[in-house]
């Protein structure tokens, strides 16, 4: 095998740490660089099955008992028992990154509806390029930028703690006396009820000298 390919499978195996998976493939997309095209890599100890991927997909055998260990295959034709796919071992870097189709069938498999545009009235996903002008992602130059909107209140009224956690504990302490402290008064902690009151002299360590 090539010594770029020998290097990116490599990567990937250091990259999905997929020794420690519990045996779980993982599925990498990774863009060419000059197609801008997702191509998908599948890394796994066993081929794979019953999975929506490209008819030609990259797969990486990482399984160590393996005498395949760290080959790359591409999927030369798809049946619809897996079990007689078709697969070829790959030498050089450039045929792992050539373009990738999908089985129509398999597109079925998938929901291929978007999500609906965000408005000013409805919840939904943000484009850079979308019919609705109001669904657009604000960029540099947009006119919303210099759109002189008043600004909404997002000041809430403060309430008043009503219990008391301590961080090295989690007991929950509620405060039973009245919401807001009065002039001069402390948080007291009385048979595990927090109340609001002055400080009294029992409540000093060691009294108070005589």
């Amino acid at each position: 095998m090539e010594l770029k390919l020998e290097n990116f499978v490599s990567g990937l195996e250091l990259l999905t740490d997929i020794h420690n998976q519990n045996r779980n493939p993982v599925t990498v997309r990774i863009t060419a660089r000059d197609t801008g095209k997702a191509l998908v890599f599948f890394c796994g100890y066993v081929k794979p099955k019953y999975v929506v991927l490209p008819i030609n997909v990259v797969w990486i055998d990482f399984d160590p008992d393996s005498a395949t260990f760290r080959t790359a295959f591409k999927r030369k034709e798809s049946a619809a028992n897996p079990d007689q796919d078709v697969w070829e071992a790959l030498y050089f870097y450039e045929d792992a990154f050539a373009d990738q189709t999908y089985n129509e069938d398999d597109l079925k498999l998938v929901s291929l509806e978007l999500p609906n545009p965000a408005t000013s009235l409805i919840h939904g996903v943000g484009y850079l390029t979308t019919a609705e002008p109001d669904s657009k992602v604000v960029v540099e130059g947009d006119y919303r930028l210099a759109n002189n909107r008043i600004p909404k209140d997002h000041i809430h009224e403060e309430k008043p703690a009503s219990m008391l956690k301590a961080l090295s504990s989690d007991t929950v302490y509620p405060i039973a006396d009245q919401p807001n402290p009065e002039l001069y008064q402390t948080l007291r902690c009385i048979n595990g009820l927090y109340v609001w009151g002055k400080v009294q002299e029992s409540d000093l360590a060691g009294g108070m000298p005589e």
